[in-house]
């Protein structure tokens, strides 16, 4: 049985997710926890008839095969914001995304494969988001990579804790999609 067109239902859950935007993309038959992340998607500009599979990509934007894709690792334990950066970042955007669930997670991650960027939620486990990023910033190795921090409990002193800690900079959840990319650009192009 092939993908069938969004009901009411799913077209307002994919709103509350974010997917609403670029295209307007509707995502159907996206499994939670699959790494791989096999998606269908249609858009509402091009009505139900037009379903594609696989990579997902506003109209006019193309993947560039002669350079490396832009590797961004995101340090967080809650799936529903993984799933949500994954789609934004990863499918829609075009960055190879990757995930580690824990501060101590993300520093062996970085040391087997350094990203371009880290986006760190700083309420990690077992390490946490200020600690894993001290430890990196201190390594010669890791220091050069940009570190954004993530948080949903973002109390007065947390930017200025975040920047001291060695974030180059510091965004609140939920997540505004937008502003964080726009960050995320900066920080990339200031690498380059």
């Amino acid at each position: 049985m092939g993908p069938r067109c969004p009901g009411p239902h799913e077209k307002r859950r994919a709103q509350k997710r974010g997917q609403d935007g670029l295209a307007s993309a509707i995502f159907v038959g996206a499994r939670r926890g699959d790494d791989s992340l096999k998606t269908n998607h249609l858009t509402q500009q091009q009505g139900c008839d037009s379903v594609c599979a696989g990579a997902i990509l506003p109209p006019g934007r193309a993947r560039r095969s002669d350079r490396p894709m832009t590797k961004i690792l995101y340090v967080e334990d809650n799936e529903d914001d993984v799933y949500l950066l994954r789609m934004r970042l990863g499918q829609i955007e075009g960055f190879d995304f990757g995930v580690a669930k824990d501060g101590a997670a993300a520093i062996a991650a970085v040391a087997a494969d350094a990203p371009d960027l880290i986006l760190m939620d700083l309420n990690v486990p077992v390490i946490d988001g200020w600690e894993a990023t001290r430890r990196l910033k201190a390594n010669a190795k890791t220091a050069q990579i940009p570190v954004i921090a993530l948080t949903a409990n973002a109390m007065a002193g947390d930017r200025e804790r975040a920047l001291a800690a060695g974030c180059d900079d510091f965004d609140t959840k939920p997540i505004e999609f937008d502003r964080l990319l726009g960050k995320v650009r900066r920080l990339l192009g200031r690498r380059s």
